[in-house]
């Protein structure tokens, strides 16, 4: 492969990376009905709005579900995975695989979001011991973004007093449901 190959991947995966990675936030966020207030939740929406405002003109939400959201990052996920089979040599062109592919790796980032934001706020719960702690805003977005995994586990599992075992059992589950998506990566 060639070098302006290599650097025309690179710099392809580097955009629609940041890209989703955005519009993948706002979308938690949203469907965690955060506080977009917070200053972290108006820097997502004001860098993610050019590309789903028009959109949204077309596709009105359903429900929790911003449905132009969805659309567009399915969208720019095919788009992505489309240039990269263009940019590789040899490489078949399947439709079909393409979009299990684009789905499954959606589903994907998603997970790794809740699991890096989980192992933020389990970092600075310890930390908070030794008097660091957590950005106020970053804090509450984590917080907002997590409320919806960790809520239904702190319901089932039996108070242990100060030890919160919540985070532990979704980094488990989550572990589990990437194993199940990985084979459609």
């Amino acid at each position: 492969m060639s070098t302006m190959n290599q650097l025309g991947l690179y710099l392809t995966d580097v955009f629609f990376t940041l890209a989703l990675f955005f519009l993948m936030l706002r979308l938690l966020l949203g469907i965690a009905r955060a506080n977009f207030y917070n200053p972290i939740s108006q820097t997502i929406v004001t860098l993610t709005d050019p590309l789903v405002l028009p959109l949204r003109k077309i596709l009105p939400p359903l429900g929790r579900f911003d449905t132009a959201l969805l659309i567009l990052m399915l969208g720019l996920k095919v788009l992505h995975l489309l240039i990269l089979q263009y940019l590789l040599p040899g490489a078949e062109l399947d439709l079909v695989r393409i979009l299990i592919k684009a789905v499954a790796r959606l589903v994907d980032l998603a997970l790794l979001i809740y699991l890096v934001a989980i192992i933020i706020m389990v970092v600075f719960s310890w930390l908070s011991m030794a008097g660091v702690r957590l950005p106020p805003q970053l804090g509450s977005v984590i917080q907002s973004l997590l409320q919806p995994i960790l809520l239904p586990i702190r319901k089932i599992m039996p108070n242990l007093g100060m030890l919160d075992l919540s985070p532990m059992l979704a980094i488990i589950a989550i572990g589990a449901i990437r194993i199940v998506v990985r084979p459609w990566l």
